[in-house]
């Protein structure tokens, strides 16, 4: 009989809870200064990023495999929170283009990297394809029509994070056997 090993992922866990804490500030006010909004998710695309490197060697070390296009999504993910929290006045400008291709490179990295959560009993495969193919969507959605997506871009951003942030959290306390 296999042993469950119960265990939070809290880097994981607290990617979730940035990602919804700034989803219902999205929300609750949409005309809120667009400044703002890049910061935290310079903010949110470090912390992402940085979790995201400590999972790749965690997996690295653990199971051999060696996943590289995680590994540099996650590097691409600090880069742009640098870009992002360092000129916000230019990232406000191209803010629709910025997030549609940070949404579509995301979502298209989780999707492979979720092959490896069929092994994992619970439905996370399930629900890391579903919540994927959703973001992914949004993201081609913003980079189809950016002056459209500049004036929806907070209701669309408020949706990416609370979608990522369930999904984020379900990660953070999924059972290791």
């Amino acid at each position: 009989m296999v042993e469950e090993k119960k265990s939070v992922d809290w880097m994981s866990l607290i990617t979730g809870i940035c990602f919804i804490i700034v989803s219902f500030i999205a929300f609750k006010n949409p005309y809120a200064s667009l400044a703002s909004l890049v910061i935290y998710f310079g903010i949110i695309a470090i912390v992402k990023g940085v979790g995201g490197v400590l999972i790749y060697k965690k997996i690295k070390d653990f199971t051999r495999l060696n996943i590289k296009l995680f590994f540099w999504i996650s590097i691409i993910d600090i880069i742009l929170g640098l870009i992002l929290l360092f000129n916000v006045e230019s990232a406000v400008l191209i803010i629709p283009y910025v997030f549609s291709i940070w949404f579509i490179i995301d979502s298209i990295n989780d999707i492979s990297f979720g092959r490896y959560l069929r092994f994992v009993p619970g439905g996370l495969y399930h629900l890391n394809i579903i919540i994927n193919i959703i973001t992914l969507i949004l993201g081609i959605m913003m980079l189809y029509n950016p002056l459209r997506a500049s004036f929806t871009v907070v209701f669309l951003i408020g949706m990416y994070l609370t979608i990522s942030g369930v999904k984020y959290i379900a990660y953070a306390f999924k059972h290791e056997y």
